[in-house]
């Protein structure tokens, strides 16, 4: 199944900027499902920006990306009404290689593997985590909340997972996203590419 990828740009003056987070959706979006898509992309990370240093701006691309279920490229679409950027709130120091996590469920098995997907949200402030190291509570179960409902949002956020030559039962599959957690631990992110 086809897919339109989003891609929000994290800039600003800390170390490793820019970086990159790509969100996937069911289906070749246009017109008004792009712009329900990036607003609904929106709102999930205002929820987030209260964690993400004040030095930071996330910004989705006012384009988005057409995709076959392998991957390949298919066609570039401008979003009629992209969202405004994104300013982190968080003050204080900050954790510049660790953050948060959020896995994104769909209750597929492609190959004999469950399909899931993750999305890392590096850097937080270090009022994000509490004296043992994981994340408070708080700022989980408020990022958890926002992925849940960004989650069961229309258009359907997806995964794509590639076929694995190693593995023939594995085939290209591209899977709505059910549900969203948020572990209780920090992650650490070895680059922005990651």
């Amino acid at each position: 199944m086809a897919y339109t990828e989003l891609v929000v740009q994290w800039s600003g003056a800390l170390a490793g900027m820019p970086g990159y987070s790509k969100f996937r959706f069911i289906g070749e979006l246009s017109g008004s499902q792009l712009t329900s898509a990036a607003t609904n992309l929106s709102t999930f990370l205002g929820v987030v920006k209260t964690y993400i240093p004040s030095a930071l701006t996330l910004t989705i691309s006012p384009s988005a990306s057409w995709h076959a279920d392998d991957g390949a490229l298919t066609a570039e679409v401008a979003i009629p009404t992209p969202p405004a950027a994104i300013v982190g709130l968080g003050s204080g120091s900050v954790m510049a290689a660790s953050g948060a996590m959020v896995r994104w469920l769909t209750g597929a098995i492609n190959g004999g593997h469950k399909v899931e997907g993750r999305t890392y949200l590096v850097p937080l402030v270090v009022g994000a985590a509490q004296s043992d190291g994981t994340i408070l509570d708080g700022t989980r179960l408020a990022i958890e909340n926002a992925a849940k409902t960004f989650a069961t949002s229309t258009p359907s956020p997806a995964v794509n997972s590639r076929a694995n030559p190693a593995k023939p039962s594995r085939g290209n599959q591209t899977s709505s996203v059910t549900t969203a957690s948020v572990p209780d631990k920090q992650v650490i992110m070895r680059s922005r590419r990651d």
